[in-house]
């Protein structure tokens, strides 16, 4: 019986004891996110992802870059900003206490051309701070880059 007992206090407090509430930091993350990449700041952007690296998906095939890959692809003067960005219909998991999924899209309007992509990311707390360990990115089907 004692070994129930503990047994039931320990998924209850597991289950009250989130390091992270998905719904409104990786909100707030991703919000703060797309001011981040509005605005052109470099830096802002590759401090998102975590210190041990991240994967990446999408245009070419799976990497892991370690964080100062990560910060020198934004130095770059191959990475531009947008000229306007936006969030689409963003769903946020909980898929353990410390880490969330986000899926959906986001529009990136470059010129005249505006791309509509298709978004996964997953989030970790690392030093009380959500950041990026997985990013993929792809065009939409059927959705190709318009004038």
């Amino acid at each position: 019986m004692l070994i129930v007992l503990i047994a039931a206090g320990l998924a209850a407090n597991q289950a009250t004891s989130k390091l992270v509430d998905c719904g409104s930091d990786a909100t707030e993350f991703m919000r703060a996110y797309a001011s981040d990449l509005s605005r052109g700041d470099r830096g802002a952007v590759a401090a998102r992802y975590s210190a041990l690296g991240a994967y990446s998906l999408g245009f070419t095939p799976k990497s892991r870059d370690s964080f100062d890959a990560i910060g020198k692809r934004y130095a770059s003067p191959e990475w531009q900003k947008p000229d306007k960005f936006a969030w689409q219909d963003l769903s946020y998991e909980q898929i353990s206490p410390d880490t969330c999924l986000v899926v959906g899209g986001f529009s990136w309007t470059a010129g005249s051309r505006t791309a509509q992509m298709a978004y996964t990311a997953v989030l970790r707390v690392e030093n009380n701070n959500l950041r990026i360990i997985l990013e993929h990115e792809n065009m939409l089907a059927g959705s190709p880059a318009q004038k």
